[in-house]
């Protein structure tokens, strides 16, 4: 026979082999084994389930209406659930519990989760059941939430899918959501499957079981400078309760809002910069937005200063250059602007009808209207009696040159351009007054401001012909004088001969020098006796005429190249008189058998000079040999060595003479010489005593001004470091100065931020408080109510009757156990002997 000993919360399991059970016998107790009966599971301690604790069991009992086991029939067995599971708790098994045959721990004790208010879980139902939390039904599959606080115990009825934060939503955010399903959010709006929207509402919020949180959107913050351009990618009210309409684009302003957040059925194209205008400039706006909000495309208006706007959507600026906003035309008294109507317009000067030209003259400011367009901007041009323009009449084409006045054009009125030659214009340019072709280049002409009038300085002794091709007439002009050509005129081009020997077409002229002057040339002749030689011959030629004749002036200008055919005649008398004598002749008296042959002789025998041509009035007043080389060689030979010869006598001659007169000048010069050693003793001496004293005066002023410029150096010095110092002392006070103020300014705005932080943090640790407090407070009121005032009352009494039942079990109706100097409780004796250690209480 065998006693199972029992302790209290304890309990085993038997079987009866004769019915083939197994039972549960729970302690305290003192149980016989019987003969049919077998130990299954041993002596065990109950379950305890701390509080916020739970434990899952999988086979669980079935109990009835009044929570009592319900046994299978006919048997002392518990009836089980099998496949089922079981999550018991604290609030429903505050005793310790058996475990029943049958009864397994599936998981042991959990530790529920405590949510606070800023937390929540999502769950997911495995089979369908009344919630009781929701006081709804719940279809299996169906996913749902529980926000905190609370303490959460999971339920066999469903699983977590996850436990999660509250989303904070701050000022000037918002955050975007997706729907899974077809569902009703938090503001009661319906959402389709793939809907997102917007939660703006300040604070914490709980994404529901079937909306994802895409992202958080950040606000654009709006300045008052500033618009945010828009575009509705859909039809909806947006935020400010105006409907937009699908493409539209629109300006969101500071006016309107501060901050923005951009909507999901809107897309921010640009931050758009306010234009301002101050009160010189403007703008131009083109495709104009109506009051209708319609754009007036082709148009355009002008916006002027002083303004301040944006820009509406498809609006731009007209670009002014490389600028959108130009400035106001300022005219000053001496400028005016040409224009010309585009359409019909009207102004303080009259109705101008399309294409019409006119001036509008300053003083003033000017702003382009849209109908107008601006040619160019005129200035009163300032002419000295040297200066001139080219004016065109662009109605009837006349010209005409304006000069010695001040003069603006008028509107009918251009600039012309007088083109000239280039050889005119590099002979204007050349300070030669001619052009070369084989020397000058025409390539190094100058720009020159062709609507300006040309002029010409004619030097002294020179004549210019000028030609009038509309009035058919020449005009003959003396020098010295400065000449303005007309706008009809140009200058008669003189081609001359030049160069040795002459060559025709050599250069070109537009003066004639008057003279006198010399040209030469270079001619072949041949003597009677067939000796031919080369004569270098210099003419001084001049112009005979009489200037108040006017037939006489004409005759200037009829022989085109003068030069050439002047020396052309004088070469054919030359030809002709020396072929008429022999070389010895010729080479003892050339200069005068040319005269001769040139200028002939009068019945006297004189030279009839000088020889004048009457087609010009051109005289030639004197000639000169200036070289005569024979071409032939012997001729040359022989023509050497008496030349030899000759200047061999004439050396020995002039060297006696140069002899007699370097001795005369070598004993002149010696007696000069002593005289002069004498007179420069002398006045070195008093060079010498004129140094010593301006010596000693100069000692004598280099000792005062030492000491003078000393002492001013000194005192310069000492008043330039005393202005620095103190000029560095006001700066680094200055400094100083600042640096503490910005110092001071940094550590206020710091404090003012930590505190203004601290406050906020101590709002919502007190918030917190006292919601945790509110809840606390709630959930015991929630117990006290549930358990009843009966309950508690039994509840105090349970521990003292229960100990007096184990005594009186124990069949011991008093005793007192004490060492003598202390007594003992009866109530905490029991309690020692029954291994239950005394309550706190």
């Amino acid at each position: 026979m065998k006693v199972l000993h029992v302790p209290p919360y304890n309990y085993v399991h038997l079987k009866d082999k004769s019915e083939n059970t197994i039972f549960l016998i729970e302690g305290p107790i003192s149980y016989v084994l019987q003969s049919h009966e077998e130990l299954v599971r041993d002596v065990t301690p109950m379950q305890i389930i701390p509080p916020n604790n739970y434990m899952r069991i999988s086979n669980p009992v079935m109990r009835d209406e009044n929570n009592k086991i319900i046994l299978e029939e006919g048997f002392a067995q518990a009836k089980l659930l099998f496949g089922e599971e079981e999550i018991r708790t604290y609030h429903n098994y505050p005793n310790p519990f058996p475990l029943y045959p049958g009864e397994e721990i599936k998981e042991n004790l959990k530790t529920a989760k405590i949510l606070s208010d800023m937390m929540c879980v999502y769950l997911e139902a495995i089979r369908d059941f009344f919630d009781e939390r929701s006081k709804s039904k719940v279809v299996s599959g169906e996913k749902y939430m529980l926000k905190g606080p609370m303490v959460y115990y999971e339920r066999v009825e469903e699983k977590v899918i996850k436990f999660s934060q509250a989303e904070i939503i701050h000022s000037n955010t918002a955050l975007l959501l997706s729907a899974e399903i077809d569902l009703v959010d938090s503001t009661g709006v319906k959402r389709k499957s793939g809907d997102r929207w917007l939660v703006r509402e300040v604070g914490s919020y709980f994404p529901g079981p079937y909306e994802n949180v895409i992202k958080t959107v950040e606000g654009l913050i709006i300045k008052s400078d500033e618009a945010l351009s828009i575009r509705a990618n859909n039809t909806f009210v947006d935020i400010y309760n105006k409907q937009r309409k699908a493409g539209e684009i629109y300006l969101i302003t500071n006016d309107i809002s501060s901050t923005h957040i951009e909507d999901v059925h809107e897309t921010v194209l640009s931050k758009n910069k306010k234009i301002v205008l101050n009160k010189w400039q403007y703008c131009r706006i083109l495709d104009p937005m109506n009051e209708n909000g319609v754009n007036q495309y082709g148009t355009k208006i002008t916006k002027k200063g002083p303004a301040s706007f944006f820009l509406q959507p498809n609006e731009t600026l007209e670009k002014f250059g490389n600028k959108n906003i130009a400035s106001q035309r300022l005219l000053s008294s001496d400028e005016a602007l040409l224009v010309r109507a585009i359409k019909n317009y009207k102004d303080e000067y009259g109705t101008h009808l399309p294409g019409e030209r006119w001036m509008i003259y300053g003083p003033r400011t000017y702003i382009d209207p849209i109908e107008v367009f601006v040619i160019e901007t005129r200035k009163t041009i300032p002419l000295d009696d040297s200066e001139g323009i080219y004016v065109r009449d662009i109605f009837n084409g006349e010209i005409k040159m304006v000069t010695g006045t001040t003069y603006m054009l008028k509107a009918h009125e251009e600039f012309w351009n007088k083109e000239l030659p280039k050889e005119i214009e590099y002979i204007i340019q050349s300070e030669n007054h001619s052009y070369f072709k084989k020397k000058d280049d025409l390539n190094k002409i100058k720009p020159r401001d062709s609507k300006k009038i040309v002029t010409y300085t004619i030097p002294h002794n020179s004549v210019v012909q000028i030609f009038d091709y509309k009035d058919k007439k020449n005009r003959i002009e003396f020098g010295p004088c400065a000449i303005k050509l007309g706008p009809y005129e140009q200058f008669t081009m003189n081609s001359l001969s030049g160069n040795v020997p002459s060559e025709e077409d050599y250069l070109k002229s537009i003066i004639i020098r008057l003279g006198p002057d010399f040209f030469s040339d270079e001619i072949e002749v041949e003597t009677s006796d067939h000796a031919r030689l080369s004569l270098k011959l210099l003419y001084s030629w001049k112009f005979d005429f009489d200037r108040n004749s006017e037939s006489d002036v004409k005759k200037l200008f009829e022989i085109k190249d003068f030069v050439g055919d002047c020396c052309k005649a004088i070469a054919s008398r030359v030809r002709g008189v020396v072929s008429s004598v022999s070389f010895d002749s010729f080479h003892k008296d050339s200069s005068n058998i040319i005269q001769t042959g040139v200028f002939g002789l009068d019945v006297e025998g004189k030279l009839k000079k000088p020889l004048k041509f009457k087609a010009n009035n051109l005289i030639i007043t004197n000639i000169d040999i200036r070289s005569l080389e024979p071409i032939d060689n012997r001729t040359r030979e022989i023509l050497n060595k008496s030349m030899i010869l000759s200047m061999q006598t004439n050396i020995q001659i002039q060297e006696s003479e140069a002899y007699q007169r370097e001795q005369l000048a070598n004993q002149e010069a010696h007696g000069r010489v002593e005289r002069n050693q004498f007179a420069d003793l002398i006045e070195l001496e008093n060079t010498k005593l004129e140094l010593l004293m301006l010596k000693n005066q100069n000692i004598e002023i280099e000792t005062v001004g030492r000491s003078e410029a000393s002492s001013k150096a000194k005192s310069s010095e000492m008043e330039i470091r005393n202005e620095s110092n103190l000029i560095e002392t006001t700066n680094r006070v200055e400094e100083e100065k600042k640096y503490f103020l910005s110092r001071l300014e940094m550590t206020k705005k710091k404090y003012e931020e930590e505190i203004r932080q601290l406050r906020k943090v101590s709002d919502l640790e007190i918030k917190n408080k006292q919601l945790l407090a509110e809840s606390v407070e709630n959930k015991l009121k929630v117990m006290v109510e549930t358990l009843g005032r009966d309950t508690l009352v039994e509840m105090a009494r349970a521990g003292p009757e229960s100990q007096a039942n184990i005594l009186k079990s124990l069949g011991i109706k008093s005793m007192i156990v004490t060492d003598g100097k202390n007594p003992l409780n009866i109530f905490n004796t029991a309690n020692g002997m029954m291994g239950v250690l005394p309550s706190n209480n």
